[in-house]
């Protein structure tokens, strides 16, 4: 009887926890949270839908007593066709006053930053999306970990 209740339970959070209007998401961890200039992240995804808007997010994970207010990074697409768009993006991490833009505990915060919304793909296909740091410094440490998020919107 005891173990019929826990498959109930694990069989309603799982239906809870599924999320319809998510399309991606990949979580990618910084060695030693420690970014190096000639490190990049990449991010693949394998789009079907070309009628859908969606938001395009980026989590990161950064300690709470880093020493950067923002993060530039260059930001590269590539589309299915390989065609390219470069941007370059200050990520504000924390406030003038020092106080996180996102949520922190302990000496941990996740910063939610939406990189674009409400947009769509035109092209059926695989997409990329890669994140190189363009900061003063050349290694940028106290960031743990960078997830890319791809919502549909509702």
């Amino acid at each position: 009887m005891l173990t019929r209740f826990y498959i109930v339970v694990v069989l309603i959070l799982f239906l809870i926890s599924c999320d319809k209007n998510q399309v991606y998401f990949k979580e990618i961890k910084i060695e030693n949270s420690s970014w190096a200039y000639q490190d990049s992240i990449v991010f693949s995804w394998e789009m079907k839908d070309t009628t859908s808007a969606f938001d395009l997010l980026l989590h990161m994970h950064h300690n709470a007593d880093m020493k950067y207010q923002n993060v530039y990074l260059n930001v590269k697409t590539t589309n299915p066709d390989q065609s390219e768009i470069s941007n370059l993006l200050s990520l504000e991490l924390f406030q003038p006053n020092g106080k996180s833009n996102g949520d922190c505990s302990r000496n941990q915060c996740e910063a939610l930053i939406p990189l674009q919304e409400n947009i769509s793909f035109p092209q059926m296909g695989n997409y990329s999306l890669t994140l190189f740091q363009n900061s003063r410094d050349s290694l940028i440490t106290g960031i743990q970990s960078i997830a890319l998020e791809l919502r549909r919107k509702k």
